[in-house]
């Protein structure tokens, strides 16, 4: 028991660890973000005049840019922190030290069904009636309400 507790803990310190770094990538790059829209917005509008057209283009590249470059980023930062685990798989698999689960008692090809039949005559036919009402409900719209 002391050893999963001990383990559990040095996984909580990594996954701590991580998801704070995760989470200070995507408020640094979201701020980023926020100052080149901001900044941009601010020059086209208070800015030399410039064509309709070229501002319309600048303001939606100055929104869509910095916010697909900070989610490229925060994908960036996931890779990299879930990298140690695919590591850690790879250390184990040649040296053969990863744990294998219990062998799973499975019945033979010859063992006999331990359903009843009268079970599966119920079940087949409560889905039948089932089916039945429900088409009989969707096809007439007046009959949603009344269904009987």
């Amino acid at each position: 028991m002391a050893r999963h507790v001990e383990a559990v803990e040095n996984f909580l310190k990594a996954s701590y660890t991580s998801s704070t770094l995760i989470q200070l990538n995507a408020l640094s790059t979201q701020g980023l973000a926020l100052c080149v829209s901001v900044t941009v917005t601010l020059y086209v509008l208070l800015g030399p005049k410039t064509d309709p057209a070229l501002a319309g283009i600048s303001l939606t590249y100055a929104f869509l840019l910095p916010y697909f470059l900070s989610l490229c980023s925060d994908m960036a930062m996931m890779w990299l922190a879930l990298m140690p685990v695919l590591e850690r798989l790879f250390e184990y698999l040649p040296s053969g030290d990863l744990p294998a689960e219990a062998p799973r008692d499975v019945p033979t090809v010859d063992a006999p069904l331990t359903v009843s039949l009268p079970v599966l005559d119920a079940i087949r036919s409560f889905v039948r009636s089932f089916v039945r009402s429900f088409v009989r409900c969707v096809s007439c719209p007046k009959r949603l309400i009344s269904c009987e």
